[in-house]
């Protein structure tokens, strides 16, 4: 599932899900349900601040796992 808006036009926006086609190094290749064709999703990078003059740079893919399992019980009486 994706976490971050990247193209909102195309659909790649918060909580698009998808399936993982392909891992890479820099990037993450993705086929998305509602689009055609699969995206290239590359590390977004966050700098949050420590104090006046230290910074922390992060870089993370914007993607979380997201398993969904579908159990269907039938009460038989």
């Amino acid at each position: 599932m994706l976490r971050r808006n990247i193209d909102v036009p195309l659909g790649l926006v918060n909580n698009a899900i998808g399936t993982v086609m392909g891992i890479f190094a820099s990037r993450i290749s993705i086929n998305f349900d509602h689009i055609d064709v699969t995206c290239d999703i590359e590390r977004f990078t966050s700098r949050y601040m420590l104090s006046k003059n230290l910074y922390v740079l992060r870089k993370q893919f914007p993607l979380i796992l997201m398993l969904l399992l579908f159990i269907n019980v039938r009460a038989s009486r």
